[in-house]
């Protein structure tokens, strides 16, 4: 080889090492680049992570969060639906807390029973806790194939309906609940403790109110003082204490309390209202009021006395002026009753359940809308009790039950608890509360735990979208199935203001169509077998199956001023001036006249089936 061979040789290493060592370079600036790529790529989605973070964390409440949440998983995964649960740890059940439909609609309230438009599958209120899956994987509810996101033992994310998933997805949907999960753990933790301590918190303020009530006496007329501030709409009003030489104004309510704290230090305004009568008397004053009302361009006063104690609510202007009168005529009858049961407990004589049915009267008729409510609520349940051949002990534990069903909302402010139209999701979730205080207090009160649980779950429903628990079928104890018949009738056979009552027999076809599903149905065959016959043993008769006092459990005070009162010769419609407005009624749409009017019919259309 000579040396120009030599050197070509070498000049073709040094090329091939040149290339190879381009190639590498090349290489490595491709590797470079790729991981450069990928590890801008991750931070970018890093980022995006830490967008729906901030976002979640943004949200004002628990219900917005879990929105955010949803809306966050419904961009790394397509599903028709999505829904949150979390773990009720006293039932021990998964219970929904929020979901949302493919398009962006969301649903943030928990319990209510969901609506989708179109064929989409709805997820239930509460789920199985075979949900708590350890990681992501598809479980079939029935024949419905879900995706489950666990999130810890706290809750899981249900997607549905998905057939199947690729690993990909799986990978991403993966990464981005390890960043999401801790916070969604904590937000869920702080909501726990915080339905804790609402619960609690409701519970000891109803107790407490109670215990105060039946062992004080005046704290019951303290108590429902701003109740009745709202039913007057009056621009304030005082209690007044007239037990000692000198009277004090030992409460007050309502925007105008300023006259309330000038009325306190007038001791003659204060004495000259003291000898305007004995107890029950109730009047309307005008003109000769105290300087701290003309101050404040008061005209009218209203005063009823109970003895020891009395109110004065104030007003600019007067209008319904007789009604106005009634209401306390009737709350003065109620006072009375509820302080010879005060006295007969204290005195050792008499038992704790008739001083609460005598607080859920007079809380009752602190509107014109739920006059009568509790003494209605017990009656009818007994009727269904007795229809199904019951044993005599549980139709008593049902028929205290369904009397104080409502007592809870003892713990509820006025403004909720009297407030006209919807709820916003808030104020539900406080109003969901009274069946449960109502319970607690009933079990704190008589020990009787059966009582407690009718009370404590007459919201449940048949297919298990109710509160507190979901509990579905006849898991619902039957008293609290027997309740939630009566719950409905009156609810819709009574208006509001803001709602007109449906008529009778509307009424009876809603309980039948809400059988099986919200509804027991052999509860509901029960009731309506029992008006059945009772309409059937007057179908000729033009009258009324019972006199309006009787059926629609109104109070003496009321029905005694009423012209149609303890007349058999013609039906209250028919009666000039009667006063049915004073418990929240009209004529025209009453179920007393609406039962009537279409009996003979209705009753001759079910002999021909």
């Amino acid at each position: 080889m000579n040396l120009a061979d030599i050197l070509d040789t070498r000049l073709a290493v040094e090329l091939i090492w040149a290339a190879a060592a381009a190639g590498g370079l090349l290489l490595i600036c491709v590797a470079a680049a790729w991981y450069i790529a990928k590890v801008r790529a991750g931070v970018k989605k890093l980022e995006a992570v830490y967008e729906w973070l901030d976002k979640i964390r943004a949200q004002p409440n628990f219900d917005q969060k879990m929105s955010v949440v949803l809306e966050g998983v419904s961009a790394q995964f397509e599903a028709q639906t999505y829904a949150l649960y979390i773990r009720n740890e006293r039932y021990d059940k998964l219970m929904l807390r929020a979901s949302r439909f493919r398009g962006g609609k969301a649903a943030a309230n928990a319990n209510a029973f969901l609506k989708s438009e179109g064929d989409v599958y709805k997820p239930g209120a509460t789920a199985e806790k075979r949900f708590l899956t350890e990681g992501i994987d598809i479980v079939k509810e029935g024949e419905v194939p879900l995706l489950v996101l666990p999130i810890s033992s706290k809750g899981v994310i249900r997607l549905g309906p998905v057939l199947r998933i690729s690993r990909r997805a799986k990978r991403k949907l993966k990464r981005w609940m390890d960043f999401v999960r801790p916070m969604v753990e904590e937000v869920i933790e702080a909501e726990q403790v915080k339905e804790q301590a609402h619960i609690a918190m409701a519970s000891k303020n109803a107790i407490v109110n109670l215990s105060k009530i039946a062992l004080e006496e005046n704290e019951a007329l303290a108590q429902i003082l701003p109740f009745c501030l709202n039913t007057l709409k009056a621009a304030g009003g005082c209690l007044v204490d007239a037990t000692q030489p000198r009277c004090r104004v030992a409460s007050s309510a309502g925007a105008a309390a300023d006259v309330a704290a000038k009325l306190a230090d007038d001791a003659a305004a204060l004495e000259a209202f003291r000898g305007r009568g004995a107890a029950g008397k109730v009047q309307d004053v005008e003109g000769d009021l105290p300087a701290a009302m003309l101050d404040a361009g008061m005209k009218h006063v209203l005063y009823v006395s109970f003895g020891s104690h009395y109110y004065l609510f104030w007003f600019k202007t007067m209008q319904e002026r007789y009604w106005k009168l009634l209401f306390l005529q009737t709350l003065a009858q109620n006072y009375e009753q509820f302080a010879r049961a005060q006295k007969s407990y204290l005195r050792g004589s008499g038992a704790y359940v008739p001083l609460l049915q005598a607080l859920a009267r007079l809380l009752d008729d602190l509107s014109p809308n739920t006059i009568g409510y509790s003494e209605l609520m017990s009656r009818y349940s007994i009727i269904i009790a007795r229809q199904l051949g019951l044993p005599d002990d549980v139709i008593r534990d049902v028929a205290v039950a369904a009397y104080l069903s409502h007592i809870g909302t003892i713990a509820l402010s006025s403004d909720l608890f009297q407030k006209e139209g919807q709820y916003t999701e808030a104020e539900f979730e406080l109003m969901k509360l009274h069946a449960e205080v109502s319970a607690l207090i009933v079990s704190f009160a008589t020990g009787n735990e059966r009582t407690a649980s009718y009370i404590r779950h007459h919201h449940e429903r048949m297919d298990g979208h109710g509160y507190p628990a979901g509990l579905k079928g006849t898991d619902i104890p039957i008293g609290s199935r027997i309740i939630a018949v009566v719950q409905l009738f009156l609810a819709k056979v009574n208006g509001r203001n803001y709602r007109d009552p449906l008529t009778f027999d509307q009424t009876l076809q809603m309980l039948r169509s809400a059988g099986g599903q919200q509804l027991d149905p052999d509860m509901v065959q029960a009731f309506l077998d029992w008006y059945t016959s009772k309409r059937r043993a007057q179908v000729d008769s033009p009258k009324s199956l019972g006199a309006c006092s009787e059926m629609c459990c109104v109070p003496e005070s009321i029905c005694s001023s009423c012209p149609a009162f303890g007349r058999a010769d013609v039906n209250c419609w028919e009666t000039e001036g009667v006063l049915c407005a004073a418990h929240g009624k009209s004529c025209d749409s009453c179920f007393v006249k609406t039962e009537a009017m279409t009996r003979r019919n209705v009753i001759a259309a079910g002999a021909r089936t």
